[in-house]
């Protein structure tokens, strides 16, 4: 690969955007690859949306590939979605060459809140992504980390540990363990976390 490997995380605010993409930084720097984005806070820290925007360079890349911040449409190549609404909302950037890996739960934006809205179906927004050609992974994470381990956060070790099983990565799992840990870890409760992310990619 001598492109960039585009990444985008989306979700609200408190679903630790920041930290997930941190971890995946850092192990595709471990690993020589050079890194570049930015990310979009909005109102994240008032429960709004927000975004975080990796593009990894390959060691042997040229580095003006990937000067930009944004990817542009159709060239992402891992949107995970932390809220699966506001994955469905980036599909313009995906295509058949993106992996889409969303959390099962919805959240109510604090602004829908009181008026009656709800949010489409689990089913309506997988279909909405699969129609731009992106191969789709729903995965129980956070709602999964609160009942177990009570932390909602550890569902990005959950994420993070099928991404590193599953090969989804083009820089390799070997890193991403240790990278997790650091940005993640959370008194010995990553450990268990991580396990659960790689016993789902196991699944046929």
């Amino acid at each position: 690969m001598s492109r960039p490997y585009n990444v985008v995380i989306t979700g609200m605010g408190g679903q630790g955007l920041l930290t997930l993409g941190r971890a995946l930084a850092s192990a595709a720097s471990a690993a020589g690859w050079r890194v570049t984005g930015g990310e979009k806070r909005g109102g994240a820290q008032r429960g709004g949306a927000a975004e975080v925007v990796l593009r990894l360079i390959p060691p042997d890349g040229p580095l003006e590939t990937a000067l930009g911040s944004s990817v542009p449409p159709g060239e992402a190549d891992l949107l995970i979605g932390l809220e699966p609404l506001e994955a469905l909302r980036r599909v313009a950037l995906t295509s058949s060459r993106t992996l889409v890996l969303i959390d099962q739960t919805p959240i109510e934006p604090a602004l829908a809140r009181h008026s009656g809205w709800r949010a489409p179906a689990l089913g309506e927004i997988e279909a909405g992504l699969h129609a731009g050609g992106a191969r789709v992974v729903s995965l129980d994470l956070m709602a999964h980390a609160k009942r177990t381990w009570g932390h909602p956060v550890l569902g990005n070790l959950v994420a993070l540990g099928w991404l590193a099983d599953a090969g989804a990565l083009p820089f390799g799992g070997a890193g991403l363990h240790a990278a997790a840990a650091a940005a993640l870890g959370a008194k010995g409760m990553h450990e268990p976390a991580w396990a659960h992310g790689t016993a789902l990619a196991a699944r046929p």
